[in-house]
């Protein structure tokens, strides 16, 4: 829970650091985007449970700490996700992959316009 006391100070930290975090989880897992967002929430509900001692840092000294914090997530979760993959039955791995013609276009030409 955060404090009320807080939440204003802790909405600007996520205002102005969330776009940094943002651009350097992208990169971090290789543009998962949906994985980068879900390590931005979890990067700044951490710098919320520690906002006592991050109050009291400078910008550079925040964006460090939320991009080590950011990094440890992202490992954490490559691992969970390895786990995942090891205890998934051998079978689902050798399930072919539905084509779909127009979903992939759609998704190639997002791409290209994202770069």
């Amino acid at each position: 829970m955060i404090s009320p006391e807080y939440r204003g100070e802790i909405e600007a930290c996520f205002r102005q650091s969330s776009p940094a975090i943002r651009k350097f989880l992208r990169l971090y897992t290789s543009r998962d985007y949906r994985l980068a967002e879900e390590l931005v929430q979890e990067t700044f509900l951490r710098a919320a449970g520690n906002w006592t001692v991050l109050r009291e840092r400078d910008y550079e000294q925040r964006l460090a700490w939320l991009q080590r914090v950011a990094a440890n997530a992202a490992v954490d979760a490559f691992r969970r996700n390895g786990t995942a993959r090891k205890e998934r039955p051998a079978v689902a791995l050798f399930r072919q992959r539905e084509v779909d013609p127009y979903r992939e276009a759609l998704t190639a030409m997002g791409a290209a316009l994202s770069e």
